[in-house]
């Protein structure tokens, strides 16, 4: 457990340092920009080599922001929608740099 706490600190650690990065225009995002479909497909390889993320709700519904160059996944439940969600997020290259889950 103490490690997944460490993990996650490092990831908001990184979140915090590419945004401050990119706030000094030290960063430019890259020009490749993901659609939602390609992060559904992202996630769901993930699901297959990882034990450790969420399953995925039977009728998600998918939601995609972007926060300067990260990418936030949103998956929601459809019959639950105000309450149980799901989010992930990637780094500018499509990696998973966090997940989170909202019962």
């Amino acid at each position: 457990m103490k490690f997944f706490c460490f993990l996650r600190f490092l990831a908001l650690l990184l979140i915090l340092l590419v945004n401050t990065a990119i706030a000094e225009g030290a960063i430019d995002c890259p020009e490749k920009v993901f659609t939602e479909q390609e992060l559904t497909v992202v996630v769901k390889q993930l699901r297959e080599s990882r034990s450790d993320l969420p399953q995925a709700f039977k009728r998600p519904l998918v939601r995609v922001s972007r926060l300067r160059c990260l990418y936030l996944y949103f998956e929601y439940n459809d019959s639950d929608f105000s309450n149980n969600y799901n989010v992930f997020t990637f780094d500018p290259y499509g990696e998973l740099v966090e997940f989170s889950v909202t019962n």
